[in-house]
């Protein structure tokens, strides 16, 4: 919660750029992984294996723990965002900068 009132501040005091809101969605996507790769961890097999005690549960949602890292953008792009909109870093180096999409060379002709 002190992050997202830190960010959000930020933003409205236009200390932070809008852009700022990926720490959080970045930081929350971290934590469910954290928390789910734990929890199969405690619950072992059960946790994948239904049998009737109810960790089956938590094994369907470690399998969908990708959807925190999905939303709103992979979590690569948002480290991009934070990267280059709020700490200011250069934008990586792209060879076919400025080249309409249909002359994008690829493979290996």
């Amino acid at each position: 919660q002190q992050l997202i009132d830190h960010v959000y501040h930020g933003v409205n005091d236009g200390s932070l750029p809008p852009a700022a809101g990926s720490i959080i969605r970045i930081s929350h996507a971290e934590n469910i992984n954290l928390e789910l790769d734990t929890t199969l961890a405690i619950t072992g097999t059960a946790g994948v294996v239904d049998e009737g005690d109810g960790l089956f549960a938590q094994g369907e949602r470690y399998l969908s723990r990708q959807t925190a890292s999905l939303g709103g953008g992979t979590t690569e792009v948002g480290r991009n965002v934070i990267g280059e909109r709020v700490l200011g870093f250069p934008r990586e180096y792209a060879a076919d900068k400025g080249v309409p999409f249909n002359q994008v060379k690829r493979g290996r002709s």
